[in-house]
């Protein structure tokens, strides 16, 4: 009996033992205070590592439900994460909330804008746009944004609106973006079938900025579909004389369709004026050269394209003049000449001057980086 008493009293104290050590090892464990958590969660977004950082803020946010920018956070790396869901869904609880201070509920609805522009969602992005302009009549993002959204949806009219509205712009960038949308309404009115209209709003765009290319171009274009080649001739004209340096591309462009009106001499008319005039482009040369060698004048054809490779030593020049010396039976000189050739690859005629982007013909708005008349001459 003794015996069994002894044992109860061991166990017993054992067991008291243990339950000291885990006590005392709680009290030991270093506890973090809610500052700590955020402040340590934020290093690690620095540091680069955004699961170690979210693990932290949920941690902070399981015990301490005021900390709102931490919210803001575990959203911003969702979003990050490709979890627009997730993300979307905690700032719309965070703004079921009441009394949010007015900074908060700002950050909170910009951060909602940005996942839906990011889903794509741009008319819920208009909507969260609208929200901070209600709070804030001056916001110039909420402004700048929902005119890219406007451009996103392809809804140039509304654009073109809102962007009027916006002061903090230079005049000359924000005349540039105004006379392209009024372009881009255009473009939508030809693919209505309403040239007529169509060719109104190219020229409204003309008037917002006197040399607005495309304006011009599209204008030429719309009287070729109709088959107007007098009134196509006379804008090209127009053009030339208002934008010379952008001469060779409208000729480039508008070629093929004036030719198919039967204005070959016209065009060959134009590009002689352009070489009086003193505008020796490479490209005046070379689409000179085009027009000879359709007329079967196969020596002047390469005489201008030895004039365009004197100014540019371009491979693809130097390969049209090897194939023109073959046509003329040259092979001797075609021999000597294709040394000269490296490794030859196409060049794009155009690229964006912000992102890079590359395509054969002129264009005004940038499909890859979205910025407006960054398009230059890859060979310039």
């Amino acid at each position: 009996m003794q015996q069994s008493y002894y044992i109860i009293a061991a166990a017993s104290a054992v067991a008291l033992c243990i339950v000291s050590i885990i006590v005392l090892r709680k009290r030991l464990k270093p506890s973090f205070s809610p500052n700590v958590l955020y402040i340590q969660g934020l290093n690690e977004l620095v540091l680069g590592d955004p699961d170690k950082a979210l693990k932290l803020l949920r941690k902070l946010v399981c015990s301490h439900t005021d900390y709102l920018d931490a919210y803001i956070h575990i959203s911003n790396i969702s979003r990050q994460k490709g979890d627009h869901e997730n993300a979307i869904r905690i700032l719309r609880d965070l703004l079921a909330r009441p009394q949010l201070e007015q900074s908060q509920e700002i950050l909170i609805i910009r951060s909602l804008a940005f996942n839906y522009w990011e889903c794509q969602q741009y008319t819920w992005t208009l909507y969260a746009c609208d929200r901070l302009l209600e709070i804030d009549k001056k916001d110039e993002w909420a402004k700048t944004k929902k005119i890219e959204c406007f451009e996103a949806l392809h809804d140039w009219e509304n654009a073109f609106l809102h962007l009027k509205k916006i002061n903090n712009i230079p005049k000359d960038k924000k005349q540039d973006i105004l006379s392209l949308y009024k372009v881009e309404q255009g473009l939508v009115l030809i693919s209505g079938k309403s040239e007529h209209h169509a060719r109104l709003t190219f020229r409204q765009a003309i008037k917002i900025k006197t040399d607005c290319f495309p304006a011009y171009l599209e204008l030429v274009k719309s009287y070729i579909r109709e088959r107007r080649a007098k009134d196509a001739e006379k804008e090209l004209r127009k053009l030339i004389h208002k934008i010379p340096h952008m001469a060779s591309v409208a000729l480039e462009e508008l070629s093929p369709g004036l030719y198919e009106l039967g204005e070959f001499e016209q065009v060959e008319a134009l590009y002689l004026y352009l070489l009086k005039s003193k505008q020796d482009f490479v490209d005046v040369y070379l689409g000179l050269a085009k027009i000879k060698e359709k007329k079967g004048e196969l020596e002047k054809a390469v005489e201008l394209n030895r004039k365009a490779y004197q100014k540019l030593s371009n491979d693809s020049i130097l390969l049209q003049i090897i194939r023109l010396e073959s046509k003329l039976g040259r092979h001797e000189s075609v021999k000597s000449e294709i040394n000269n050739v490296s490794a030859y690859q196409y060049e794009h005629s155009f690229a964006c001057s912000r992102c890079g982007y590359t395509a054969d013909s002129y264009f005004w708005h940038c499909p890859t980086c979205h910025n407006w008349n960054t398009a230059r001459r890859g060979n310039s």
